[in-house]
Parts: C-alpha cells; structure tokens; sequence
C-alpha cells in the first residue's frame, strides 16, 4: 500500500508524474454494451473477475464474481505512458489493492509497480474524503513534478485539487461512458509537456 512509500520518496527516486486514477466510471465504464458516441473508448473487452467485496463494512467472506468491461485501446495509450519510468502510475479507488490484478489482467503495463493509495471505506461511502489522503501522499512533492488525477466524482473534490501543490490536470470523465479520447490526448499531452522538463540522466 502507498503508506510505504511517500510521493516524496518517489520524486527522490526519479518520479516526475504522477498518474493518479480510480476505476469505475474512469478505466471501467457504467454502460457496457450501449451505442457510444464517437469520441468514446468503444472497442471492449470482457474479463471475470473473482474477490471480496471491496467495502470494509460487509465480511471478508463476502465473495463477488463481476464481469469487468474494458478498452483495449485505452489501456495501450495508457501503457505508452506508462512505460517511462519517469512516471508512477497510483491508484485510488475503492478497489484498493485488488485493482492491481484486474489491472494486469487487462494489460496495464508499467515500468514501474504500481501503488495503491489506501483510504477508509465507510458504510457512507466517504468518496468525497479521499482526496484528503491523495493530499497527503504529494505532501513535500516538488511544485515542479506532475500529478495527473482522473476521477468520474471529480467535481466533488474541488477542496482536495486545490491543496496539491504540483501541477496538476485533473480530469472528470462521465461515468457512463469513462475516459474519453479527448481526455486521454489532454492526459497525453500534460504527460509529455511535463516529461520534457524532466529530461532522463544521461540524456
């Protein structure tokens, strides 16, 4: 889990981005097999996913099947980011750490581990405090490193995007649909304006 490492750790060890995603609504969308409009991720895919139910209030031997609906397109172009090791993918999602095998399942590759920022599940559903804890991990991360955060709750956390002190392009998708093509090519584009401030030791 993330609370093993700090955002500033990672900046000391060679991270300049930071690519911050959730999962439903963002790589996994609401409506699976509807018509979409064409600036959509559309080309999907389907896996089996088996685990505990991920929220802390119901018991552990709670055990979900869930067909899980993805883009393989999507993931290629996040994977090109992805494979420079100038960036760490993090995730902060409700599916905790098992968002890591699903994700693998899916293709996600990435030069470095992915992490898992952890934050308190409630019966309430505290979606709007997890930022706080994004908030945390980037504390002491350089204002010229990178965070890009992708959230369908995004509107919600307003307070949160405010209080990180990088550069930050925080991304909203509709949650119907998840990230779009226009949003990945702005994810691409902050990827690479940011990078190339960074240039790579030795060239």
């Amino acid at each position: 889990m993330a609370d093993e490492l700090t955002g500033r750790q990672l900046y000391d060890d060679g991270v300049r981005l930071f690519l911050v995603l959730d999962v439903d609504g963002v790589i996994v969308p609401r409506f699976r097999w509807a018509h979409y409009p064409a600036d959509k991720f559309d080309d999907f895919r389907a896996i089996l996913q088996s685990f505990e139910h991920p929220y802390d209030y119901l018991s552990s031997d709670v055990i979900v099947d869930m067909a899980v609906t993805y883009s393989p397109a999507m993931i290629s172009r996040l994977n090109t980011i992805l494979a420079d090791s100038r960036v760490q993918l993090c995730w902060l999602t409700s599916w905790r750490e098992r968002i890591l095998a699903t994700a693998e399942n899916m293709g996600l590759v990435s030069a470095r581990p992915p992490l898992v920022i952890d934050w308190k599940i409630t019966f309430s559903g505290d979606d709007y405090y997890k930022g706080s804890y994004l908030v945390d991990f980037l504390r002491g991360v350089p204002k010229n490193a990178g965070v890009i955060w992708v959230d369908d709750k995004m509107k919600y956390f307003r307070r949160w995007s405010t209080q990180i002190r990088t550069k930050r392009r925080c991304i909203g998708p509709d949650d119907n649909y998840g990230l779009s093509k226009p949003e990945m090519a702005q994810i691409e584009d902050f990827a690479r304006a940011t990078l190339a401030e960074h240039p790579r030791i030795g060239g």
